[in-house]
């Protein structure tokens, strides 16, 4: 099997390419693919966080830091910390910014999440005790009409806010938007791969730190 890695992120190319324009269902692996392509996209702006970071934040009595490369990330080295959040069967996107001190939370079933929002807060103030944060649950802001298109809103959530626009319900996110994200999502993949095929992808792509390689 063809495997893409984007900085410590392993997307298998055969999953990307089951993704369809009807089963717009995405999971921990495209999600953090596609939040790491965003974060290359704004490098002095902009750090994603695994999908798996709120999942430990949970569990772990002394969460771990935000890392990247397995080493502490300076969050006050960027404007906004996106965490793609998995909840049973959704997906959700809490974003920080750090300029405000807000932690923001965006859910396309209008979803109030309390307890959510009250870990991410307890966390950022035991990390980050000098601040003070502030939480907002981001209730009108387009929603989904089916069971099965969250993953595909929180990305296109998670990058307007990442070309600094407000998402609000003046915006229409229908099914052939969501279509076009997929398709240019699976088409980024398959254009890395198309230029850097074999065991590398080469060192310019992605600042020396991606690779291909099959499995």
């Amino acid at each position: 099997m063809s495997v893409i890695e984007i900085q410590e992120i392993e997307v298998l190319m055969d999953t990307v390419g089951k993704i369809s324009n009807s089963d717009f269902r995405l999971n921990d692996e495209v999600m953090n693919g596609y939040f790491r392509l965003l974060q290359l996209a704004h490098p002095c702006k902009l750090f994603c966080a695994s999908s798996f970071h709120y999942a430990r934040m949970k569990k772990l009595a002394n969460p771990p830091d935000i890392k990247c490369n397995k080493k502490k990330v300076n969050i006050y080295d960027y404007d906004f910390i996106f965490f793609p959040i998995h909840l049973t069967n959704h997906w959700a996107l809490l974003s920080v910014d750090i300029n405000e001190k807000s932690i923001n939370y965006y859910d396309s079933i209008s979803k109030d999440n309390p307890s959510t929002l009250a870990v991410f807060k307890s966390y950022f103030d035991t990390k980050y005790p000098q601040q003070q944060w502030k939480v907002k649950n981001w209730r009108d802001i387009p929603q989904q009409k089916d069971g099965n298109s969250c993953g595909v809103l929180v990305c296109q959530f998670a990058t307007l806010l990442a070309y600094g626009f407000t998402i609000n319900n003046d915006i229409d996110f229908t099914e052939v938007n969501n279509a076009i994200v997929l398709s240019s999502f699976i088409n980024i993949f398959y254009l890395i791969v198309e230029r850097h095929p074999g065991d590398s992808m080469g060192n310019k792509f992605f600042n020396n730190k991606s690779k291909a390689r099959s499995l």
